[in-house]
């Protein structure tokens, strides 16, 4: 193994999966995959409950 395929090996590890389980300050200390998972479970509830709000008033 030579100098640049040790390089991209390490740099593929990081970028593909130490950051995206590491927890960041600016996702609320949470991993940006914790922290994703959370927005679009807010999000889904946020339209699943004004569809009951539109089903409701129609």
């Amino acid at each position: 193994m030579n100098y640049h395929e040790a390089k991209s090996i390490i740099f593929s590890y990081i970028e593909g999966f130490y950051n995206t389980v590491r927890i960041h300050s600016h996702c609320g200390y949470q991993s940006p995959d914790e922290y994703e998972e959370e927005y679009y479970e807010k999000k889904v509830n946020s339209i699943m409950a004004s569809n009951e709000i539109v089903e409701a008033v129609a």
